[in-house]
């Protein structure tokens, strides 16, 4: 258990609610809660509430923290908000009171005076420094890693940990010297990594567990209060930021990205980060794997369809094997489209309303579609085969895997390095790095032409990982996740795409979740070809190119006439999919694919900018009529 990381143990408590490997995250990192909270209140009392409100936080949270979190810092942030919060709950102290007291609780070794006179400063100072930074000094002073230790969480070079560590130590120097405390960086790291951390009282790391494993039920009422406050304010706090978005966007008429970017002079080459990605992934040369895909029309918002997809590829060869449920018309009257969709309007998108009304019919579509460079061949089990150009797309997917959540258009053909854009752009950017989804990534700009061009981020610790695609132009964003365990993995686990067509400001949503992959594995030949198609003796097969039919499927080859061999047709099977919905959960909404929080928010977008307009425009009014006066 002393072995393993903090992600490990974080990963282990929230998967089994084990108390021994919450205990020991406990009793690593009590100290450094406890030391920042009796900084912050001055009052050990009060230092505790807030320790044990921080581990209750910690097991709440302990689910959605990122892979990559530094739990050092990230105990550091909640713990400076926590008590933050608390101080604003009470009576505010004299700052004389607060040093008074902190001098008396705080243990003395090493230069004693510079210590006195830091301390109640030194939170404050911290907190002028970036996120990024105060995680680094909290690891390096605060729980005294070294600095190769520090460098190893972070996840960057050694050399880059000391030169950040200097500028932050010179940024605390410098907010010191301006309150008459002058000293050098080195004396100042000295008293800090001596003096910061107070041992926390020997019960206090019990009490916070017993208080986390349950979720703050058995923990007392100014602690569950604390913790259940910071909830609600950090809750707020992201509403807060996406209201002012909201209203931006809406009076400027744009969409204002707030970036987090690096200024670090190290940055990369922007057409070597596009190429590292294309050349991971053409190092995939064969494989298989399956896929689960739902899309949600943003006009009905209960119907979401599902797909299962079991590919196979070889180079430029590639079998697609795809089954969904699909409705049909029961009646054949030539009005019976347009009364059904009436009624659908009515029912707001329930398909499963329109079949027990005997409207229309649920069928299984089986597709098996085979590409190989020249030809396009399909096998429908419930019509024929067509044989047809593949440069006029297809309504199954047949797309290169390697191409996965680089695009939302897959053209067949065509290689990975159109889809990053760099071979023929008018320029490649770097624009800086950015903050995607809890991960740092780099934020390429790549401009085709005047009229159209790709933004991509790149995860700056696993470059081979585009984290994010957005296609302007067709109003289209690519989220993707990856497999943390295999980060020598170049492809998603998981894409979350959303189109917005005509200013509609509902997205078209598909999401699709890659499985069973072997990458580099050898395919059977016979795959790609129309024995592998595994087409029913007496399927006709015709060729689209031609427009003929050029006979059935013998087993074979062809026959002109039908075999007498020939299996009836089976009509209006039960879903398959119906039969396997144990592997469609992770992709079910409760009814709807679409956020339906996404439509509200919209909604209220809308409200706050028609609020907005209209206080702009009584302002106006009133001054029009001062003026008239």
């Amino acid at each position: 258990m002393a072995e393993a990381s903090d992600i490990a143990l974080l990963r282990e408590f929230a998967g089994q609610n084990s108390e021994a490997a919450f205990a020991e995250l406990a009793q690593r990192h009590i100290h450094l809660v406890y030391s920042v909270a009796l900084r912050f209140t001055g009052n050990s009392g009060d230092a505790e509430d807030v320790t044990q409100a921080v581990f209750i936080l910690l097991a709440r949270k302990a689910a959605g923290l990122s892979p990559r979190t530094v739990l050092a810092g990230w105990l550091y942030e909640t713990t400076r908000h926590t008590a933050s919060r608390l101080l604003r709950a009470q009576i505010r102290r004299e700052a004389r009171e607060r040093e008074a007291s902190m001098q008396t609780i705080l243990d003395e070794p090493g230069d004693n005076n510079l210590w006195s006179q830091l301390a109640p400063h030194l939170e404050a100072a911290m907190s002028r420094l970036g996120e990024r930074d105060r995680t680094l000094l909290a690891l390096r002073f605060y729980e005294n890693k070294t600095g190769s230790e520090t460098a190893a969480l972070l996840g960057i070079r050694e050399a880059a940990a000391r030169k950040r560590t200097a500028r932050a130590l010179e940024k605390l120097r410098s907010f010191f010297v301006k309150r008459g405390i002058k000293s050098t960086g080195a004396v100042i790291a000295g008293a800090i990594s001596a003096n910061s951390i107070q041992t926390a009282p020997a019960v206090l790391a019990k009490m916070a567990t017993a208080a986390a494993m349950t979720r703050g039920v058995t923990a007392s009422g100014p602690v569950l209060a604390l913790a259940k406050g910071v909830l609600k304010a950090m809750a707020w706090a992201k509403m807060k930021f996406a209201c002012g978005v909201g209203a931006a966007v809406l009076l400027a008429g744009s969409l204002i990205t707030v970036a987090v970017t690096d200024k670090k002079p190290e940055q990369p080459n922007p057409v070597t980060l596009l190429k590292g990605v294309a050349a991971a992934r053409e190092g995939i040369k064969s494989g298989e794997m399956e896929f689960l895909v739902a899309r949600h029309d943003p006009k009905w918002n209960i119907q979401t369809n599902y797909s299962l997809l079991k590919v196979a590829f070889d180079g430029e060869m590639r079998r697609f094997e795809q089954l969904e449920r699909e409705s049909a018309y029961v009646s054949t009257d030539p009005n019976a489209q347009k009364l059904v969709d009436a009624k659908r309007i009515e029912l707001n998108g329930d398909d499963d309303a329109l079949a027990r009304m005997g409207l229309i019919r649920f069928q299984d579509a089986h597709y098996r579609t085979v590409y190989y460079g020249k030809a396009l061949v399909r096998f429908d089990s419930r019509l024929d085969t067509t044989i047809d150009d593949p440069t006029k797309g297809s309504f199954t997917y047949i797309f290169d895997p390697r191409t996965f959540g680089l695009a939302d258009n897959l053209p067949i053909g065509s290689p990975i390095e159109d889809f990053l854009g760099y071979r023929t752009a008018q320029s490649v950017a770097l624009v800086g790095k950015e903050i995607v989804d809890g991960i740092e990534a780099w934020h390429i700009r790549v401009q085709v032409s005047d009229t159209w061009r790709y933004e991509f981020w790149i995860d700056a610790n696993h470059p081979t990982h585009v984290i994010k695609e957005e296609s302007p132009n067709v109003g289209t964003t690519i989220l993707a996740k990856f497999d943390h365990q295999n980060p020598n993995d170049p492809l998603p686990v998981e894409i979350d795409e959303m189109q917005h067509f005509g200013g509609d400001p509902r997205p078209w949503e598909t999401r699709m979740f890659r499985q069973n992959t072997r990458y580099n594995v050898p395919i059977e030949p016979k795959a790609f070809t129309l024995a592998g198609l595994d087409m029913p003796i007496g399927t006709p097969v015709v060729d689209v190119r031609i427009e003929r039919r050029i006979g059935y499927w013998n087993g074979k080859g062809f026959s002109e006439n039908l075999p007498r061999t020939a299996l009836p047709r089976q009509e209006n099977q039960i879903s398959t999919l119906q039969n396997n919905l144990a592997s469609l959960e992770k992709a079910k909404t409760d009814g709807s694919f679409v956020d339906e929080r996404r439509i509200v928010w919209h909604r209220v977008e809308l409200v706050i900018g028609a609020m907005v307009l209209i206080s702009i425009g009584l302002s106006l009014i009133r001054r029009f009529k001062l003026f008239q006066k």
